[in-house]
């Protein structure tokens, strides 16, 4: 049974309004619910029992930790810096949202590749300055500070969209574990097949 990662939206070509600004791609939000990712969908993660990974689900783990270590440093990492007084807070959540994002978006599509990263990095910025300004509009009562959560959050949502599309483009194109497997079997019969042939016509 094919898996699923949530399609809020998708690219399409440019028209109208963003076709005469130059753009040629645009992303639009759809209400069309949740879009099947087949055959590169994340691996099932089999257990026994007692809860503990079978041989292939630990296998399938690995490939999954695999698949996240190989995120550039640049897309995973954080920067250093010392947030401005009373922001502090926000940096933390926003550091500890980007990572179970991105752990969420790994366990449904099986991976997340660089612009996936890229864009999830910018959703956690909108939403902590999001959550910033809603936390003066709350305090104050700040009717400028709400405009402006309203307006982060609106343009996080799109970057949240956006990053789920990605990554199921991104299952959708990548091999299944059969498909890998096969291939490797075919690789190794045609060596195989090679070196025989270089040990007959030495003789």
């Amino acid at each position: 049974m094919a898996r699923k990662a949530p399609g809020v939206g998708s690219f399409r070509s440019a028209h109208g309004n963003a076709a005469k600004g130059g753009e040629t791609v645009v992303f639009e939000a759809v209400p069309d619910g949740l879009r099947t990712v087949d055959p590169g969908s994340a691996e099932p993660l089999d257990r026994r029992s007692d809860g503990k990974f079978t041989a292939a689900g630990a296998a399938a783990a690995g490939r999954r930790r695999a698949a996240l270590a190989k995120v550039p440093d640049v897309l995973r990492g954080e920067l250093e810096l010392v947030p401005f007084e009373g922001f502090g807070p926000f940096d933390a959540s926003r550091r500890g949202l980007l990572a179970a994002k991105t752990s969420e978006i790994v366990d449904a599509t099986g991976a997340a590749d660089t612009g996936v990263m890229a864009t999830l990095r910018g959703w956690s910025w909108l939403v902590a300055f999001g959550e910033y300004y809603a936390t003066q509009a709350a305090t104050t009562g700040d009717a400028e500070a709400a405009g402006r959560a309203r307006q982060f959050f609106k343009d996080a949502s799109i970057e949240l969209a956006k990053s789920w599309e990605f990554a199921r483009v991104s299952a959708a194109n990548r091999p299944s574990p059969e498909e890998m497997q096969l291939a490797k079997d075919r690789a190794e019969y045609e060596r195989g097949l090679v070196e025989h042939q270089r040990r007959l016509g030495s003789k």
